[in-house]
């Protein structure tokens, strides 16, 4: 995968990342899958969302939105997929990086 798509795919899931921040007070996120026009709903434990967020590079998206050519699953839940970005993008999803 060429890295300006792997970017564009990093920044749409951080995206998502923090409109969740924001909203995800009640437990209901809003999938971080690279599909920006994706509005589906993830219910979790917000504590299970802080940790899967304590890694910058780790995502939650719902089974079925992972790009196995740009991320790779890293856990799998019935309603949603842990998915772990590259090194390659830290830039775009780390601001630490």
């Amino acid at each position: 995968m060429d890295e300006a798509r792997a970017e564009r795919i990093a920044q749409n899931e951080a995206a998502f990342r923090h409109l969740n921040e924001e909203l995800g007070v009640m437990g209901v996120f809003i999938c971080e899958c690279a599909d920006p026009a994706c509005r589906e709903h993830v219910q979790m434990p917000r504590e299970r969302y802080e940790a899967v967020r304590a890694d910058p590079r780790r995502f939650f998206v719902k089974p079925g939105h992972e790009v196995p050519e740009a991320e790779t699953v890293i856990d799998r839940e019935e309603s949603w997929y842990v998915v772990e970005k590259p090194p390659e993008v830290d830039h775009v999803v780390d601001p630490n990086a």
